[in-house]
């Protein structure tokens, strides 16, 4: 029996950081991570139910493609501020992002591994 995958987001995460962005006790911060160790849409539920999200959202991009996610670039609770901290999943980097989903794309376009386009969508950068 081989053992399980250790995930790098929880193995050395502060739960009093993800509190502080999050605007959450320790406790549901520890929930929330928690949750997030077992899968993406157990995270999310926790998260939003927990921070009185508005639902969770995804962020499309063009030329993207995921067996699984089809075209998604990113699932996140809405908080109703994209700069309000939230709980997010990068499908294509295959981690967690706590902090504001505007914050993640503005890192995202930054690296060069999406870019904005003229209709207010994403477009997935292939080469980057």
């Amino acid at each position: 029996m081989s053992r399980p995958r250790k995930n790098p987001f929880v193995e050395g995460v502060s739960y009093a950081r993800v509190a502080r962005i999050l605007g959450c006790t320790r406790g549901q911060a520890e929930e929330i991570v928690l949750a997030m160790d077992r899968d993406v849409d157990t995270g999310l539920e926790k998260a939003n139910k927990l921070l009185d999200g508005y639902g969770i959202e995804s962020i499309r991009a063009e030329g993207a493609w995921d067996k699984y996610f089809g075209d998604i670039a990113a699932l996140y609770v809405n908080m109703g501020d994209p700069y309000v901290g939230t709980a997010l999943y990068d499908v294509d980097a295959n981690r967690w992002w706590i902090g504001g989903w505007g914050d993640w794309l503005e890192e995202v376009e930054a690296k060069g591994r999406y870019e904005a386009t003229k209709m207010g969508g994403l477009r997935w950068l292939k080469d980057a």
